[in-house]
């Protein structure tokens, strides 16, 4: 083969090379996917940033409880507490505990309600291990649930949110759906709280026919590190 043919093929095939080499690297990055092994908080570039870190929630406009049949609104709900990145692999560790949580401005057939977490209590919220997510922050619907459980007892027992009024006090306790999302747009993460599992453990006074009531709760807050720029990633 004569040196002009030669370089007349291996030209067109260097070119298509470099097409593709090319086109590998302009391609956009494929989230890796598989059931969640472990959370980060991670920063901006994606690198896991030390562990742990203060977190607050702020309501988004979206606090009820449905209780016997009938909805009240509150006007607010905020909360400070914890967020914890969990090594491999996930077995239903916490990635947020809030010890700070109050639920203001709640009507009631007693009257206008403020919540608070009792003494020596706290809200933990835990995924479901096993579920599928992603390696971005692109999961929508991590789900999982909120406990209301003692720090004293290294979180294996019960405790109450306490509402109060002129007229009485509730204590509320149980375990609810949470579900998180990693992106809510604008760069802000949130968890809804949200369905069945609350009850009302006991009520003195003008609200004590109400124990034992069901509860359905809905809580839905932006979630906020103390880097606003670090997130919290559920990863496989």
């Amino acid at each position: 083969m004569s040196t002009r043919l030669r370089q007349g093929i291996l030209k067109p095939l260097a070119v298509v090379a470099a097409l593709a080499t090319a086109a590998l690297i302009a391609a956009p990055a494929h989230a890796a996917s598989g059931p969640l092994d472990k959370v980060w908080i991670q920063d901006a570039s994606g690198t896991k940033v030390t562990s742990p870190e203060a977190v607050s929630i702020t309501d988004k406009g979206g606090v009820s409880a449905e209780v016997g049949g009938t909805t009240y609104p509150c006007t607010s709900a905020t909360g400070s507490g914890t967020a914890y990145a969990v090594p491999p692999t996930y077995a239903g560790e916490p990635y947020m505990i809030l010890d700070t949580v109050n639920i203001n401005g709640c009507n009631s057939p007693a009257g206008t309600t403020n919540a608070a977490l009792e003494s020596d209590c706290a809200m933990v919220f835990k995924a479901t291990a096993g579920q599928t997510v992603d390696d971005l922050l692109t999961d929508h619907n991590v789900t999982g649930s909120m406990q209301l459980l003692r720090p004293s007892t290294d979180y294996t027992t019960t405790c109450n949110l306490v509402a109060t009024t002129t007229l009485c006090t509730t204590r509320v306790g149980g375990s609810v759906a949470a579900i998180f999302d990693e992106d809510k747009g604008s760069g802000t993460q949130n968890v809804n709280v949200g369905g069945p599992g609350l009850s009302i453990v006991s009520a003195t006074g003008f609200c004590a026919f109400l124990t034992g009531l069901p509860i359905t709760f809905d809580l839905d807050v932006n979630v906020t590190l103390a880097n606003p720029t670090h997130k919290i990633n559920f990863k496989p």
